[in-house]
């Protein structure tokens, strides 16, 4: 989620290349109709969280 409110436009993160280990950002802007891209966005600061899941074999 972006934290920031830079520029005019509505920004639209893209999230891809996911591993266990990291993952890659874009943004970009967002208009119209079927949330088509015109192009890059100015800087944001975005937020992110990352979970862990711990498996118990004990009852």
């Amino acid at each position: 989620m972006t934290q920031t409110s830079n520029g005019t436009d509505t920004p639209s993160l893209r999230i891809k290349n996911v591993t266990s280990s990291g993952f890659e950002i874009s943004i970009d802007e967002v208009v119209g109709i079927g949330n088509r891209s015109d192009g890059n966005h100015t800087s944001e600061i975005v937020g992110w969280v990352a979970y862990g899941l711990q498996l118990s074999t004990e009852i």
